[in-house]
């Protein structure tokens, strides 16, 4: 029983076991047969354990598990980013609404609207041929975003979402809608709950709105006469004449809106009205009452569109004339501008006024209302504007009549009026104005009209007067000269006072007992008076004797200008031989006759006298004041008292005359001596020396000067008896230094001569030139021309040197000199200047004699310089382009050649420059040193052959590397890339081959890393071709097997390798080919059925393993 049981169990386990294996086998099968579906096509289990076929992308749908229901909405696709995962958020609502959708939804669609906005010129609502665009019509969007239609009358709205909009126009003013004038427009949205793969450019609807112009409403017109009703019935009678040149006006709205004339048959109209309500007046003078309309307007006139009103008519009958009215008015020039203006005022005394009729010449009283034609100026009647005073007044006056046409009716002689004014003592008259006109007259003749109208002329005249003036004053003697006259200071009598206006004088008068002098009846005006001086006085105040610009008028007299005089001084005195020279005129001491004496106010002379037989002088005339009194020395005196011949600022006063102001002069000595050339510079004139001629001579410092001529010869005349200091301005003998003394001390008495001597002998000098030596040889040939300008030149002396004498900087020419050197040993050295280097000895020992010129030349060559530009070439062409820059901080190196002894470096500025200077004649090579991560695209190294003073230039240039960078993967059955599922593809080779943009061949391989990747770096701009290498037997290409690149500077490309594997678990297997889709339907793959074989294994062993498992399970219950 045991072993039974023992059996039994064994049994169960047994079948158990090959139960769970046949279970893991089948499983095992479905999951190879199940990987051979592409990922698009692989099955999903609803919760009813169903399986949910996932439609293609060409027949997009959603379905509920089960079958049942339809969601609401599709999902939001994933995320840029989440390679189409979704949160476990996301999942949890999926999995709750049992929706699934498949392929993702994809991101919305941005769409547009545009509108095209015609003109319908023939009004049907639609766009025909010849029907263009009209532009600057405002387009909106859902009401708002206004836009203006362009040239074509085109407006779009892009980049909008699916939705529903409502697109409106704004009809134009003069315009009319064909069509409607809003849209509302479904945008890109599609019915249903369907996932919505739309076209990749979006949607676009057009939209045309169609307007025609609204035609004008015709306008109207209103048109009439005027004629003049000569019954007075208000009645056009067939004999009653039209009347030209009324103005007739147009009303509307209580505005005047036109205006216009009635022609020569009274006619008038206005044209182009707009309808509506209109009133007509006619616009009349006081010489014609209207008759009809009464009030001369037609109100309320209704003009419809295309309405022609007419006999809108006006008739008038002729007023009748009254009598003419005459008013004068006075006034005073208040303001005295001599015209008549709103600042003046009416004359308030009376002032008679005449009134007569011009009867063709003959002057007639006119007695006018109250028969009196002369009145004085009062207050003006009631029946004119009232006037205080200044104010004449005439009515009921005839007037001449006239017809409309200016004709005259009758003889109208009584018509015409003058009136006078009769000028108040003190007076004078200025204007008459009338009718707006001005005259400069007494009175005035004018016209009464009469045209038929209710009130005949009134005519006013003005009359403007200004007073006459007075100008007054007095003579006086000004005893204190302060232009004042004070108590006590007598008047002039006899003196003629002269009045002038402008440059003629009008008037004079003489100065009466009591010094006093009057100019009567002047007019206002500005005046000079002048006095005639007397002989022997001078004018004090005015000081010139004149009052200028003395204004009269505006009631202002003037009074009090007076002349105030003073009588003339005196100066005298003698002039003196001083023979003992103590500035006293001592007996004995005899006078100097014939010597001229000037007198000096301040900085002008004033007068000049010669001194009599007896020595004097005198001077008379004067005013008071200061004066310096000179005498003109005659040659050989000298002065003595005063010390400069003149007695300077002394005052004269008033009543005291100058006596006695003597001059004391002395006879003057003399030096003279000779310039010598001293040949054996012995400091003595030997036979044989002669003179030096032209050499300035010194007096006392220079207080005289003299110049040596005639053998060196020269003379100081004229000098007052004392001690001399004699000396030679050496400046003036260049080239020459002393032998002897240069300044002699004389004591000179009067009259003595005394004479000098002063010897010379010539100096030495150093000069020389500053050449280019060109060859650098230190000789200078005949070819080298060059002069070097601007180097010091030092001269020491001593050899060696002792002491700096002087320096000298080269000329233009090139040359420098040290003149005036007396004999001895000098060293000339030169300074070098920037750029250059000597090629003879820069300092020279010599031994000057006296006389010599030593000549020291300095040969010295230019430095040349090595210059270059270090760029970075971005395109590779070994060429600088615009826009590529200079490459900072690269090392250049320089390496002299040969015999050259040259070793530099430098490093490129911030612009890619670098220069080396002061380089001597020679060959040198210039290189760079490349920095890491570029290449050069121009020779690194350069040989130079430099010249003296040349400037060679050099140019390097270098671009960085490019790269090549990618991946191999190995795919996961959906031959497609997906790095996030695909598996890295380590160990391949990847080989790179191609030409740089130089022409040299590049070959390269690598193998991919254990992710995949692989590189290519430090490549130079070219072509490239990259490829992969693998085993076909293996794997099979997805991708291309080679992908062709361009590299540029600088440029990294980035090529990856997908490739399928043939060989899977022992068989081979044929890579699956991506589904076709043809006319929206998806060809299915492959659905496993290969391996058929294992399935039915299977399912036998399946089948096996449930038969004993029941087999077992009925035992045991038998049991």
């Amino acid at each position: 029983m045991k072993e039974m049981k023992r059996s039994r169990k064994g049994l169960a386990f047994l079948s158990a076991f090959m139960l769970l294996l046949v279970t893991l086998l089948g499983g095992l099968v479905v999951a190879m047969a199940g990987n051979e579906k592409p990922a698009e096509l692989q099955s999903a289990a609803g919760a009813g354990g169903e399986e949910v076929a996932i439609p293609t992308e060409g027949s997009p749908q959603v379905l509920a598990a089960g079958g049942e229901g339809v969601a609401d909405s599709c999902p939001e696709p994933a995320k840029a980013g989440e390679a189409g995962e979704v949160s476990g958020e996301e999942n949890a609502e999926a999995e709750g609404s049992q929706v699934m959708c498949w392929p993702p939804c994809p991101p919305q669609p941005r769409c547009g609207i545009c509108v095209i906005k015609f003109l319908d010129r023939d009004e049907d609502g639609l766009k025909d041929c010849g029907e263009g665009g009209m532009s600057g019509v405002t387009i909106r969007l859902n009401g708002a975003d206004p836009r203006q239609t362009d040239s074509e009358g085109k407006v779009c709205y892009t980049d909008l979402a699916p939705g529903t909009y409502v697109v409106s126009e704004t009809v134009p003013a003069g315009y009319r809608a064909t069509t409607p004038t809003s849209y509302e427009i479904e945008l890109c949205t599609h019915s249903g709950l369907q996932c919505w793969e739309p076209p990749s450019q979006g949607e676009t609807v057009t939209v045309v709105f169609g307007n025609a112009p609204v035609p004008p409403e015709p306008k109207g017109s209103i048109s009439g006469h005027k004629y003049e009703d000569l019954d007075g019935d208000g009645v056009k009678d067939p004999d009653e004449p039209p009347v030209p040149g009324i103005t007739i006006e147009l009303w509307k709205d209580g505005a005047k809106v036109d205006q216009t004339t009635t022609t020569g048959s009274g006619s008038y109209s206005f044209q182009d009205l707009e309808p509506g309500t209109y009133t007509v007046k006619e616009n009349i003078s006081c010489c014609w009452t209207p008759t009809y309309p009464a009030d001369g307007s037609h109100e309320n006139l209704q003009v419809a569109g295309g309405q022609e009103i007419t006999g809108v008519d006006f008739l008038n009958k002729k007023a009748e004339c009254r009598e003419g009215k005459v008013e004068v008015l006075v006034f005073e020039d208040t303001n005295c501008n001599g015209s008549l203006d709103d600042s003046d005022r009416l004359h308030p005394e009376p002032v008679t006024i005449e009134l007569y009729h011009d009867m063709d010449g003959m002057l007639v009283p006119a007695d006018g209302w109250d028969g009196s034609y002369r009145k004085p100026t009062g207050s003006g009647p009631s029946w004119m504007p009232v006037y205080a005073y200044g104010c004449a007044s005439w009515k009921d006056l005839p007037c001449n009549n006239y017809d409309l046409f200016g004709n005259p009716l009758g003889d109208n002689l009584h018509g015409r009026y003058v009136v006078r004014m009769q000028v108040p003592e003190g007076w004078r008259a200025l204007t008459v104005e009338w009718a707006g006109r001005t005259y400069t007259d007494t009175f005035s003749t004018f016209e009464l009209k009469c045209y038929y109208w209710p009130t005949c002329t009134w005519q006013q005249v003005k009359f403007l007067i200004d007073p006459l003036f007075h100008i007054s004053g007095h003579k006086y003697e000004d005893l204190d000269g302060d232009g004042v006259h004070d108590l006590g200071e007598p008047a002039v009598p006899g003196v003629t006072i002269e009045l002038w206006d402008g440059e003629v004088k009008v008037a004079e008068t003489v100065t009466g007992e009591d010094g006093s002098y009057i100019f009567d009846d002047l007019e206002d005006g500005v005046y000079t008076v002048r006095e005639a001086l007397p002989d022997g006085w001078y004018p004090v105040s005015p000081p010139e004797g004149i009052h200028e610009g003395v204004e009269v008028g505006c009631g202002d007299s003037v009074e009090g200008l007076d002349f105030l005089n003073r009588r003339y001084l005196g100066i005298s005195g003698h002039k003196w031989e001083d023979l003992d020279r103590d500035g006293a005129h001592d007996e004995g001491e005899p006078p100097v006759p014939g010597v001229t004496i000037e007198l000096w106010d301040g900085e002008a002379k004033v007068a000049e006298t010669v001194t009599g037989e007896d020595g004097s002088y005198s001077f008379t005339g004067l005013l008071p004041g200061n004066y310096t009194v000179r005498e003109v020395l005659p040659a050989g005196w000298f002065p003595v008292n005063p010390g400069d011949g003149s007695h300077d600022n002394f005052n004269l006063l008033y009543g005291q005359p100058v006596e006695g102001l003597d001059f004391h002069n002395c006879r003057y000595g003399t030096i003279e001596g000779v310039k010598f050339l001293d040949l054996d510079q012995d400091g003595v004139m030997d036979e044989g020396e002669g003179g030096l001629d032209g050499v300035t001579i010194k007096l006392n410092g220079g207080a005289w000067t003299a110049v040596t001529a005639g053998g060196g010869l020269f003379s100081f005349t004229d000098l007052p008896p004392g001690t001399y200091v004699v000396s030679v301005d050496e400046s003036t003998l260049p080239g020459y230094y002393p032998t002897g003394p240069d300044s002699i001390v004389v004591e000179l008495e009067p009259g003595e001569t005394e004479r000098v001597y002063f010897g010379n002998a010539p100096y030495g000098s150093i000069s020389g030139h500053k050449w280019l030596d060109e060859d650098f040889d230190g000789e200078w040939d005949e070819d080298e021309a060059t002069l070097i300008p601007g180097i010091t030149v030092e001269l020491w002396l001593g050899s060696p040197p002792d002491e700096l004498l002087e320096t000298a900087v080269t000329g233009e020419d090139g040359s420098y000199a040290f003149p005036e050197l007396e004999p001895g040993t000098y060293t000339v050295v030169e300074k070098g200047a920037p750029g250059y280097f000597p090629t003879t000895p820069d300092s020279v020992a010599v031994e000057l004699s006296p006389g010599e010129g030593a000549v020291v030349d300095f040969g010295n060559c230019a430095y040349g310089r090595i210059e270059g530009l270090k760029f970075l070439d971005l395109d590779g062409d070994g060429v600088m382009d615009e826009g590529e820059g200079g490459l900072a901080g690269v090392r250049i190196t320089l390496q002299g050649l040969g015999d050259t002894g040259a070793f530099a470096e430098t490093i490129t500025g911030e612009d890619g420059t670098f220069a080396f200077d002061n380089l001597l004649p020679g060959d040198y090579a210039v290189s760079e040193t490349v920095p890491s991560g570029h290449y050069a695209t121009l020779p690194i190294r350069v040989e130079v052959s430099l010249e003296p003073g040349e400037t060679a230039t050099t140019t390097f240039a270098n671009a960085p590397y490019g790269s090549v960078v990618g991946s191999k993967w190995l795919d996961d059955g959906d031959s497609v890339l997906e790095p996030d599922q695909d598996d890295p593809g380590p160990g391949f080779t990847i080989k790179l081959t191609g030409e740089t943009l130089g022409g040299e061949e590049v070959n390269m391989q690598t193998v991919t890393g254990e992710d995949g990747t692989f590189s290519f770096l430090l490549l130079e701009a070219g072509n490239y071709t990259v490829s992969e290498e693998f085993d076909p037997q293996k794997y099979a290409a997805i991708s291309d097997k080679s992908v062709d690149v361009e590299i540029s500077p600088g440029m990294e490309e980035s090529v990856d390798f997908l490739n399928g594997e043939i060989i899977v678990g022992g068989e081979e297997v044929t890579p699956p080919t991506p589904p076709a889709i043809t006319g929206g339907t998806t060809a299915l793959p492959a659905t496993g059925m290969d391996q058929l074989p294992l399935l039915l294994a299977a399912a036998v062993l399946l089948l096996a393993g449930v038969v004993l498992l029941v087999a077992g399970l009925r035992r045991r219950f038998q049991e």
